[in-house]
Order: structure tokens, then C-alpha cells, then sequence
């Protein structure tokens, strides 16, 4: 089963986080969802975060298609080779 784990950081700028409301959160489930059928995706989990802390931390899909379970902030997902592009990443913001 392939999983995807998705971090969406919000802009580091100055002053309160930005405010996230139930129709923009609804809003990116539902595209999100999009993305994920036709990806082949059972489940993602999505944490939005400012330079002062969570906005919104869910999850989209299943975690466990099997048990049918749903994917939320608590689900814990195997990070894979996806840790390649974080170094990679920070390889690039030292050079830079």
C-alpha cells in the first residue's frame, strides 16, 4: 500500500498565524480527496503551521483500507524514501 505524507508550511511572515476556517479546511479535503482517487492514494496526512504553531493538522482517506479506517492527526506513517528531498532541501538552503 503506498501512503503519501504531505506538510503544507505557511508563509513565514511576520505577525499572528493566519486563521483557518471549517469551509477553506473543507475546501482542501475535498481537493485533496480529488488528487488522491485519481493518484491511486489510499490516505494522506495534512498539517498546516505557522512559524507560531498548528493551524490544522487532519487527514484525508483511509489508513487502513482493510480495518477501513480513516486517516486523522494521529495516524503514524512510514516516511520512506521521502527523506531524500528533505535533505536534499537542506542541502540547498546551506549552499544558499
Amino acid at each position: 500500500m503506498s501512503l503519501l505524507t504531505l506538510a503544507i508550511v505557511a508563509p513565514f511572515a511576520a505577525g499572528p498565524p493566519p486563521q483557518a476556517n471549517n469551509a477553506s479546511i473543507e475546501r482542501l479535503r475535498r481537493s485533496v480527496g480529488t488528487v488522491l482517487v485519481d493518484a491511486k492514494i489510499p490516505g494522506v496526512g495534512i498539517a498546516l503551521v505557522s512559524r507560531e504553531g498548528e493551524i490544522w493538522v487532519g487527514g484525508v482517506g483511509k489508513a487502513d483500507l482493510a480495518a477501513n479506517r480513516d486517516v486523522d492527526a494521529d495516524t503514524v506513517f512510514r516516511i520512506g524514501s521521502s527523506t531524500k528531498s528533505f535533505v536534499a532541501l537542506a542541502l540547498l538552503k546551506l549552499a544558499e
